[in-house]
């Protein structure tokens, strides 16, 4: 599951210089910055946690201006009982992804620190009908490790049409810290978190009918 969550905010991200002349191209860009942090425990062996929250921020070619996206995953499971089909019962099972204010989710231009304060409301898909919850999330991830820098340029043909792409990522390990409060009590309080790194990349890539 995380795997999946996780490709979410996979970027692959800094314009570079356009191709030389080329007749027909159709040209996609894409600069992005990220990160992700979780927490999975039990409290009695029997009643699971997970808490995953995340924030973006993207321009693309393809969409006018900068957006700013923030995620959350909250669920909470009995695992020593099960449904009628042999599953872990939830107890609460909460999910969304919205676009928030550009200001309330900043990294430092060096990656060595990001916030995220934010309030997003998610649905609660246990109960019938369906609830809402609003999830107060106050974030910071600081740098812990040395960046990664990855660069890729590729070209490839097929028939009368050629793709070249280039690609250029930098990835900040980090640490994080903070809450994810929900009416007033942290939800991860006391509890180890994990995180991906701060990643910022961009990409271009240039479709050329011959």
């Amino acid at each position: 599951m995380k795997k999946l969550i996780f490709s979410i905010f996979l970027l692959g991200l800094l314009t570079l210089t356009p191709a030389p002349t080329l007749a027909a191209a159709e040209k996609i860009q894409l600069r992005g910055i990220g990160v992700t942090g979780d927490a999975f425990f039990t409290t009695d062996n029997c009643i699971y946690t997970f808490v995953l929250f995340a924030a973006e921020e993207r321009r693309d070619s393809t969409a006018a201006g900068k957006h700013t996206f923030a995620e959350v995953y909250y669920w909470r499971q009995d695992r020593c009982h099960q449904d009628d089909q042999g599953y872990p019962i939830y107890l609460l099972n909460a999910h969304n992804r919205i676009e928030i204010p550009d200001r309330n989710f900043s990294v430092k231009n060096n990656l060595t620190s990001a916030t995220l304060d934010t309030i997003i409301p998610v649905i609660d898909t246990v109960p019938e009908p369906d609830q809402i919850i609003n999830l107060v999330i106050h974030m910071k991830w600081s740098a812990n490790g040395k960046q990664e820098r990855y660069h890729n340029n590729d070209r490839s043909t097929y028939g009368n049409i050629t793709v070249i792409s280039h690609s250029n990522s930098i990835y900040q390990p980090v640490i994080a810290s903070g809450s994810v409060s929900l009416n007033g009590v942290n939800l991860i309080k006391g509890q180890a978190l994990s995180t991906s790194p701060i990643a910022k990349s961009s990409s271009v890539s240039i479709t050329v009918t011959h």
